[in-house]
């Protein structure tokens, strides 16, 4: 099946081919779905591995899971999200950026319906506050700057599924539900929250992560036109 997002036209087909393909995955779909703002993206189903979760966790390092107990959308979310960005980061490798998945929602089991195939409709999806819920806390040793906290602020306005104090430096805007209509919006509430700043679309590409896109604003600001105009020419 052929879908049309932002201009861009995306094979579903392929991105399930592909999550099939991960060794952790056993079961999947992708389907189109639209946020408050009735804009259209994607989000995978996937049904995990749990005899390799294991070795999994192993392999990457990753403390074990012992004594989960939360069976609930928001604690299979918690649980699985260092493997939704594995298979984000996979589908990467794979895929133009337009086609990644910008959820990967894990599941035990896919509903079904009495023709015994997957029933879509049934097929839940968490809301903003338990995305935030579930998103990794951000650790107590790490300190956002004043500029890294107001713009994390921005970006949790604009992408629904975050919380600005569980962002990192680290985190890039394309790769936690970001997409180049939202960097637009994101660069004009920039350029009002920093006058003067004038930061730029090519900035955000350039510098994509919460700390590198800090960082620019801040040089911005305290060189103004003159370093901007040494960027372009240097």
């Amino acid at each position: 099946m052929q879908v049309k997002i932002r201009g861009f036209r995306i094979q579903l087909g392929e991105i399930d081919d592909y999550l099939s393909a991960h060794d952790m995955v056993i079961d999947n779909i992708t389907l189109v779905r639209r946020n408050r703002d009735e804009e259209k993206f994607l989000v995978s189903y996937i049904v995990p591995d749990m005899q390799k979760w294991p070795q999994w966790l192993e392999r990457t390092g990753r403390a074990p899971d012992e004594g989960f107990s939360d069976e609930s959308l928001v604690g299979r979310l918690r649980l699985f999200w260092p493997l939704g960005d594995d298979i984000r980061q996979y589908l990467r490798t794979k895929l133009p950026s337009y086609a990644v998945p910008e959820f990967i929602i894990p599941l035990e089991r896919f509903p079904l319906n009495p023709n015994g195939k997957k029933d879509k409709p049934a097929l839940p999806f968490p809301d903003a506050a338990e995305f935030a819920a579930a998103r990794p806390v951000m650790s107590a040793d790490v300190t956002l700057t004043p500029t890294e906290q107001r713009l994390a602020c921005i970006w949790a306005q604009l992408i629904p599924s975050i919380d600005e104090r569980t962002l990192s430096p680290e985190e890039n805007f394309f790769e936690i539900g970001g997409h180049s209509l939202s960097a637009q919006h994101m660069l004009i509430m920039v350029n009002r929250e920093w006058v003067g700043a004038d930061v730029p679309m090519s900035a955000m590409f350039q510098s994509p992560t919460l700390g590198s896109f800090a960082s620019e604003i801040d040089r911005r600001m305290q060189y103004g036109h003159s370093y901007s105009e040494t960027r372009r020419w240097g």
